[in-house]
């Protein structure tokens, strides 16, 4: 883009074999690969100040990102590479008047350390397409040396990408949204898990940063009523547990997969005791409630043939 003087990307992912599975192939999509490489830097808009200027002079009236389709995307990890950098033409009002000249120390730093994190999240959404193969044809794997540690009653029936729309309309997501922990650039799945008559439907976020960030699980039971965290403390706790325990037991790395099995678990653990017939407990439980919110035992303890206990 000369006359806009910004640096634009188009990518394109080729692979050997066809990739199985809608969710899966969308993970290896260009836009999706390069989407915040660096926090933040979604190629949405131009670095460059003068942009909408430029393009107003130029009898343009549309916003710059009416384009990008067309054109690509100008991350600013891009602008680096090429010895721009416009942030610090933003700061320095002295230099605001001025062509920006592009830097050559500037453009060597930057490719090595975009290369670096490139390979990483080029390796990380290959790992992703794998696990999302895996769960849309309703297998869960957990991670190497995580076996699951009882039999699970519950099945994963179903596993889909959803739109921005679709999730920030359900009542689930509200919290998430509203505290900014979820955007519309993370992808999103809905998951929906059964076991007789009860059913789990989890909206599932997963951030561009995954592995290193913990997918986000939005939990909605379907039984005896529709229950989420907003109304249910036991969904609640389903929740905590899902989106925050995995930084113990998975040595600071999340596994969807492992995830998913860990939601699994929980299911099994508050329908049997709920008291119902149509559940009866096969686990082994310490202490079935605790509390007046009558707490669950979620946690797995690893002594002789194992029980669940409290947190």
């Amino acid at each position: 883009m000369i006359h806009l003087k910004i640096v634009v990307v188009k990518f394109i992912m080729n692979v050997s074999k066809p990739i199985i599975g809608v969710s899966a192939a969308d993970v290896l999509n260009g836009d999706c690969i390069l989407n915040e490489l660096y926090v933040g830097d979604t190629g949405t808009d131009s670095p460059h100040p003068a942009t909408a200027y430029l393009l107003s002079t130029a009898g343009i009236s549309e916003h710059f990102s009416h384009f990008i389709s067309e054109i690509g995307r100008p991350f600013i990890w891009a602008q680096r590479m090429c010895g721009l950098d416009f942030m610090a033409v933003v700061s320095d009002k002295q230099k605001t008047n001025k062509n920006i000249q592009p830097c050559q120390s500037l453009s060597v730093a930057s490719v090595e350390n975009f290369i670096f994190t490139l390979k990483k999240r080029l390796k990380a959404r290959v790992e992703l397409m794998k696990e999302l193969q895996d769960l849309e044809s309703g297998k869960i794997l957990p991670s190497k040396g995580m076996p699951c540690p009882v039999k699970l009653s519950g099945s994963l029936t179903q596993w889909q990408s959803i739109t921005w729309n679709e999730y920030s309309q359900a009542p689930s997501t509200l919290f998430l949204i509203s505290e900014g922990l979820v955007t519309d650039v993370f992808m999103l799945y809905r998951a929906i898990i059964t076991r007789q008559s009860a059913k789990l439907v989890a909206l599932v976020a997963v951030s561009s940063d995954y592995p290193k960030k913990a997918p986000l699980f939005s939990l909605t039971l379907h039984w005896n009523g529709t229950h989420n965290s907003l109304t249910n403390d036991d969904i609640r706790d389903i929740e905590r547990v899902i989106n925050t325990d995995w930084h113990a037991s998975d040595k600071g790395r999340c596994s969807l997969s492992s995830q998913i099995m860990k939601l699994l678990t929980c299911l099994d653990i508050l329908l049997e005791t709920m008291g119902s017939p149509e559940f009866p407990p096969d686990k082994v439980m310490l202490q079935s409630v605790r509390g007046r919110n009558r707490m669950k035992p979620y946690k797995f303890l690893k002594q002789g043939a194992g029980a669940f206990v409290h947190y």
